[in-house]
């Protein structure tokens, strides 16, 4: 995803001149897919040596990006977060071109997700 959200900013600016741009699921997916299966087909060549590579990565990011490693086996939703979420996702199908994207329902569940923390 990170690929794609790089290469979407980038577009942005592809003119020489700032377009602004909505950063959606319609809008990247095509790109997002591209990417997937890069890395896919990159990780199938010698597994074990992908997998490390992509983990010293992603060390370095967490390190340059936050003030500790985030350890790979733990998660940073505490109980009542996930709680939350749990409660967000129930009824929706995940598809979501049917689904409201940005409609005041999403900002109220946003909020309930942060007044867990």
């Amino acid at each position: 995803m990170e690929l794609t959200a790089l290469e979407f900013c980038v577009k942005q600016w592809s003119t020489g001149s700032f377009i602004a741009s909505k950063f959606t699921e319609k809008a990247v997916v095509d790109s997002y897919e591209k990417y997937v299966k890069d890395v896919e087909k990159w990780s199938a060549m010698k597994p074990s040596v992908v997998e490390n590579i992509r983990k010293k990565w992603y060390r370095r990011a967490s390190e340059t990006l936050t003030s500790e490693v985030i350890n790979d086996n733990e998660s940073s939703i505490n109980d009542a977060q996930e709680e939350a979420l749990r409660a967000e996702l129930e009824g929706r199908t995940g598809d979501t071109d049917s689904e409201d994207e940005g409609g005041d329902e999403d900002k109220d569940d946003e909020a309930d997700v942060n007044d867990a923390q």
